[in-house]
């Protein structure tokens, strides 16, 4: 029984120990004091940014008359587009 409470008094002081080195440190103090992020909408952002820098790589890529008309007929290649063919006849 004296062992139990021993234990239980040597927890409670370290979880004091714990807590009052928390409530000290700084680099706690400045995360606790940042501004709460929606992580939800950061991560669209960061999709947003992702999408629009492989649109942007889409756009080098066909950077050249043949790789742009390349590319427009891998797009229109589902369609049935007659006018379309003339430029690849």
């Amino acid at each position: 029984m004296k062992n139990q409470i021993r234990e239980q008094e040597e927890a409670e002081a370290l979880s004091l120990n714990q807590f009052l080195e928390e409530q000290n440190d700084e680099r706690l103090r400045q995360i606790r004091a940042a501004p709460q992020v929606d992580e939800r909408q950061e991560l669209l952002t960061y999709q947003e940014g992702v999408e629009k820098s492989i649109e942007h790589q889409n756009l080098v890529d066909y950077s050249t008359d043949q790789d742009l008309a390349n590319a427009i007929h891998m797009y229109y290649s589902h369609t049935n587009l007659t006018c379309f063919n003339i430029f690849f006849c």
